[in-house]
């Protein structure tokens, strides 16, 4: 089950994902705000990982910017993640 620091950051590399896209696509907020039917407020949330679209907001997005649905879902796997690291001061003694 994924954990809700991996959903938050989930969302965080979605909205990376789809504000990189528009971007290349030369698109503002707003003009992809206008193709998909949100306004530009939602896009930015989104786009910050604040909020999720829907299913049918990500594939009215995907079609908005001309990819593929999965393309915007590149998410890495658990083994690729970088884990946290213990620093000096919280990372137990075992004198």
């Amino acid at each position: 089950m994924i954990q809700d620091c991996d959903y938050k950051l989930f969302l965080r590399q979605l909205g990376a994902q789809i504000q990189s896209v528009r971007k290349c696509r030369k698109l503002s907020q707003e003009a992809l705000a206008q193709k998909v039917g949100l306004d530009r407020v939602s896009i930015g949330y989104i786009e910050q990982g604040v909020r999720a679209p829907s299913m049918k907001t990500l594939l009215n997005i995907a079609i908005a910017l001309n990819v593929d649905v999965s393309s915007l879902l590149q998410y890495p796997r658990a083994t690729d993640r970088q884990q946290p690291q213990q620093s000096e001061d919280t990372a137990p003694d075992y004198q």
